[in-house]
């Protein structure tokens, strides 16, 4: 139930569709707030509801916050959880500096400091940023994984992140230095960028056109890690968790601290069976969308 004047919390939720004014009218607390945002097309792209509104001007204070974001048809496609935000009206942003979960098809991030930009369908992180996605790239073979792997997720930490969706997929920029945690793997790079795609968008290196994957993970500048015994270093690299491929190019260097190979690209293969061999000749993943 509302608290305080029920009128003015109706008048606000007729603003999403008739763009009325309504700055002058918030001025109670709210109990039980809901917000859409639509799109120029009139179609919902985000929900928000609340235990507690506090009106401020053209601001809303929300405790206690769930948000949906939906896709095209309808379906809600990530879920979030936050402990406070605020809700700008006029420019359908919302922001916080407190704690927030965000949820989605094969991925879990976390920050305490982010911004959302309603119709966009974008979010940006900027502190204590934490992803999660589901699988690893190499799984650690009886029981044993780098430090801060558990075997079932990989982990990417950074100092900035942009998550975007649109009908392709979920897109994931980490654009300051970012850290990998992911089975037998630890590695750190300038940038990255994870696609995560709902339907059959990229091809992997050697499978043919009917053999899809739903995650590929693009490094970029001073790629350096290490993978099981080995250190490797690279201008760039595509890691397909899935397929347990990686391919380096620019300037590779891989070896044990004894043996190292050098050369341009190569592709290593994790597994049971690891293999490390250059990547000449190979036909490398392009992407099949527009």
């Amino acid at each position: 139930m509302f608290r305080g004047n029920a009128w003015s919390i109706l008048l606000l939720l007729i603003h999403g569709f008739l763009n009325v004014e309504y700055g002058v009218l918030m001025s109670a607390e709210a109990d039980g707030f809901f917000f859409p945002i639509f799109n120029e097309a009139g179609a919902k792209v985000w929900d928000i509801r609340s235990s507690m509104a506090l009106p401020s001007g053209d601001v809303m204070r929300l405790q206690d916050v769930h948000m949906q974001l939906f896709d095209e048809d309808g379906k809600a496609q990530i879920f979030i959880g936050g402990t406070e935000t605020f809700l700008n009206l006029s420019t359908q942003e919302i922001n916080g500096e407190e704690f927030i979960h965000v949820a989605g098809e094969l991925f879990t991030a976390l920050s305490t400091r982010w911004k959302i930009f309603g119709s966009d369908k974008r979010m940006v992180m900027d502190r204590d940023i934490r992803v999660f996605f589901e699988g690893v790239f190499d799984a650690a073979i009886n029981g044993e994984c780098t430090q801060g792997s558990d075997g079932r997720y990989t982990l990417i930490t950074s100092a900035f992140l942009q998550i975007s969706y649109d009908s392709k997929g979920v897109f994931f920029y980490f654009n300051d230095r970012a850290e990998i945690q992911s089975g037998n793997l630890e590695m750190t790079c300038d940038s990255l960028r994870v696609l995560n795609f709902p339907e059959k968008s990229w091809a992997a290196p050697n499978r043919s056109a009917g053999d899809r994957i739903r995650q590929k993970i693009d490094a970029v500048g001073n790629v350096s890690g290490f993978w099981r015994n080995r250190s490797f270093s690279a201008n760039a690299c595509e890691i397909y968790p899935k397929e347990n491929v990686i391919v380096f190019s620019g300037n590779v260097r891989i070896g044990n601290g004894e043996n190292i190979i050098t050369g341009e690209k190569f592709i290593l293969r994790g597994g049971l069976r690891p293999v490390i061999a250059p990547a000449d000749g190979m036909e490398f993943p392009t992407s099949v969308l527009p």
